[in-house]
């Protein structure tokens, strides 16, 4: 990718135009999992280096939520600003496509600017009809279940043991779904685990130990567990939260209501525009309606059997 050159990105879900050699580069790895979703006809989203201007003296102030970092943006109705010094990244949802101007960042390292142009870019895909997932996700003969829960809480554990029981792993931490077509996409890059867990999984699949993450994890790509571990895309028909572990046999409970209902808020996160607001709604009812619900206390034995 070259400066000035369009490019598209999410499967022709994002137009980037005359855009920094920086800034393609950042989107290239964060944004370019493309192969993962079905094809866009049309880009809903077009990113540009152009002036991101600055919020009005009267601009509301509200707090966007990443998975790990919130942060301020100031603005009204369909016009947003964030980033460095409050105003490095603008998001526009009031025409079509959408819009994300983004300069280059002022400080070296950009960590407040490439956050609120990932925010920006979430909250576009938001409004846009898609929900960002942040789970574990398992598949079986096409249908997928989501695994939610707190960090910390097994997820990748669960994850991987399900593998070795003839699961297919869609994705290990964040995903994309499509509530019109209840399918969920994978839109990370491996399975990070901690040194123990992947002493045993990478073994068995002969994988080479690769660097560690910021977290201090290390990350087996889907492409060690071949096709016949790992799938991108499957119909989304259960989501499970893990509840604390058990000493004696995995325990099943349903959820209540009220529990779904925040266990999908949680595992989508929370929009800060109108229109992101409204959308996502509108999916988290979409996806009460169709999911089946189980809170899960994982024990002794497999909280994912080969037979379900």
């Amino acid at each position: 990718m070259t400066p000035g050159r369009p490019t598209t990105l999410a499967a022709g879900r994002i137009a980037v135009r005359r855009a920094s050699r920086e800034t393609r580069a950042w989107l290239r790895w964060h944004w370019d999992h493309g192969q993962n979703l079905p094809p866009a006809a049309t880009p809903s989203v077009v990113v540009t280096d152009e002036g991101a201007g600055e919020p009005p003296p009267s601009a509301e102030v509200r707090i966007a939520r990443g998975d790990r970092d919130a942060m301020e943006w100031a603005g009204a109705g369909d016009e947003w600003w964030g980033g460095e010094l409050g105003r490095s990244v603008r998001l526009v949802l009031g025409g079509a496509p959408f819009e994300v101007h983004a300069c280059s960042p002022v400080r070296p390292e950009g960590g407040t600017h490439w956050l609120a142009v990932h925010l920006a870019l979430t909250e576009a895909m938001r409004a846009g009809g898609y929900l960002p997932m942040h789970a574990a996700v398992i598949e079986r003969a096409g249908v997928a279940t989501a695994i939610v829960g707190p960090s910390g809480a097994g997820k990748s554990t669960a994850a991987m043991a399900a593998a070795r029981r003839g699961w297919r792993v869609v994705a290990e931490d964040l995903a994309w779904v499509d509530p019109g077509a209840m399918t969920v996409h994978r839109w990370d890059r491996g399975i990070r685990l901690h040194d123990d867990s992947y002493r045993r999984l990478g073994a068995e699949r002969g994988a080479r130990a690769p660097h560690r993450d910021e977290g201090g994890k290390r990350r087996l790509p889907y492409a060690g567990l071949g096709d016949a571990g790992s799938c991108s895309s499957a119909t989304l028909a259960h989501l499970v939260v893990l509840g604390p572990r058990e000493d004696g046999a995995t325990r099943r409970e349903p959820l209540a209501p009220r529990d779904r209902v925040r266990a999908l808020w949680e595992a989508t996160g929370a929009p800060f525009t109108d229109r992101g607001r409204a959308m996502a709604a509108a999916g988290v009812q979409r996806l009460l309606e169709e999911l089946s619900f189980e809170l899960v206390r994982v024990g002794s034995d497999s909280a994912f059997p080969a037979g379900r």
